[in-house]
């Protein structure tokens, strides 16, 4: 590796424990700057999810503005990892958390209305250019044996970002209000935009590719990569689901919190913050497993687990129960994250490891906004109970068909 930052390839172990890994530098501030990211993001995504919610009290109303948070993903993904494959992914991470440390504070300043869509569109559109250069950047700092600890250390962040960050939010929506919350959010974020600017790996500061190469060379690339390989476009196919019932879930535990387990209007936040939870402790288990492990069967694993938590939950209205369930829903979804991403970075060239994350960040996002949208009407012509029902059994047949006619069980290629 190049940069004064960089490892030794050949010195140390070849299986990293989390010690090893935070003993690299860059990786460390890489680590440290997506915290702040996660961290600010989840405060924002509340914040701007309470001023939805109490504008319109309303699940089409709320249904928009969630679902234009996620939007962006369906048009803006693979630019952004084509952008990941050609450009410095160093200067990609900084302007595009930079740039949304200042729409963060323009929210801010603005009362709940008509500029709050299109401006959390173009907040929630720089995410698509930051994850996949974060993604890509990831085997350049740390040796093969280590992707998966360092994929799980990664995923804890986006974990530790949903607990840290909805109790903040809500310790401030409490205390102030959902403006001064978007402030807050904006401040922890510029704070990550520093770290990420320090790495000073030349790898990651340098274009990955050829400027004068056809810019969609690398988007033809990475889906020939990908339909090369069966557990890969299965694994997506398995996953899309998972994210399907995970964009009707996020709908459904705002009024699950508030009219079912009675805990009020941010009540959904003490939710969040169980399945991050869940999801950290998941995470964490995973990346200590050999680099070798079967990781199409714990896609398998994860769904079917998620599905029968899912029907579970539609069948209490216990607060303490509740929380449970979130808790073991974040498990699975650690059994999802951690593996599928290790695949992508095992079976994708660095040519194209930013085009293989753009394309995972729109195939992924398509069935979360199916999700969405479905949930309201679903909530509005039955109820939410009904909805974690449907979405719970969806993935237990799901995951069963996976085992017997995917190659996702077998471990094969």
């Amino acid at each position: 590796m190049d940069g004064e930052e960089g490892y030794q390839e050949d010195k140390g172990p070849t299986t990293y424990s989390y010690s090893d890994l935070f003993h690299i530098p860059a990786f460390r501030k890489l680590w440290l700057g997506d915290i702040f990211s996660q961290t600010s993001d989840r405060m924002a995504f509340v914040a701007i999810t309470v001023l939805a919610y109490g504008a319109t009290k309303s699940a089409v109303g709320l249904s928009v503005i969630m679902g234009a948070y996620f939007l962006p993903a369906l048009i803006v993904s693979i630019p952004g990892g084509v952008a990941a494959d050609r450009y410095s992914r160093r200067t990609m991470m900084v302007a595009a958390e930079g740039t949304r440390v200042l729409i963060a504070l323009f929210m801010a300043f603005l009362n709940a209305g008509l500029w709050l869509l299109p401006l959390v569109l173009v907040f929630s559109s720089l995410t698509y250019f930051f994850y996949p250069s974060r993604q890509a950047s990831i085997p350049n700092l740390v040796p093969d044996g280590a992707l998966m600890p360092a994929n799980a250390a990664i995923s804890a962040n986006l974990i530790l970002g949903f607990a840290i960050g909805p109790l903040i939010a809500h310790h401030m929506l409490t205390t102030w209000d959902a403006q001064w919350t978007l402030v807050a959010a904006a401040a922890i974020m510029a704070i990550g935009v520093a770290l990420i600017a320090s790495i000073t790996v030349e790898s990651i500061r340098t274009p990955a590719r050829d400027r004068e190469e056809s810019k969609w060379h690398g988007l033809r690339e990475g889906l020939a990569a990908i339909r090369s390989r069966a557990v890969l476009w299965q694994g997506f196919s398995l996953v899309a689901f998972v994210m399907l019932a995970v964009g009707a879930g996020a709908v459904g535990i705002v009024y699950f919190a508030d009219e079912n387990l009675g805990m009020g209007e941010e009540g959904f936040t003490i939710l969040l913050s169980a399945l991050a939870v869940g999801t950290f402790v998941g995470a964490v288990a995973i990346g200590r497993m050999a680099p070798n492990f079967p990781k199409g069967r714990l896609l398998i694993v994860s769904a079917v687990l998620a599905g029968l938590m899912l029907a579970l939950l539609s069948m209490t209205d216990q607060v303490h129960i509740a929380l449970g369930v979130m808790l073991m829903i974040g498990v699975a979804a650690a059994l999802v994250l951690v593996p599928f991403t290790t695949m992508l970075q095992e079976y994708l060239g660095d040519q194209v490891m930013g085009t293989g994350f753009g394309l995972l960040s729109m195939g992924l996002t398509a069935p979360l906004l199916v999700g969405i949208v479905i949930a309201a009407p679903v909530i509005e012509s039955y109820d939410v109970l009904y909805l974690f029902w449907m979405m719970g059994l969806m993935l237990i047949l799901v995951g069963l068909v996976a085992t017997v006619l995917s190659r996702l069980w077998r471990g094969e290629s």
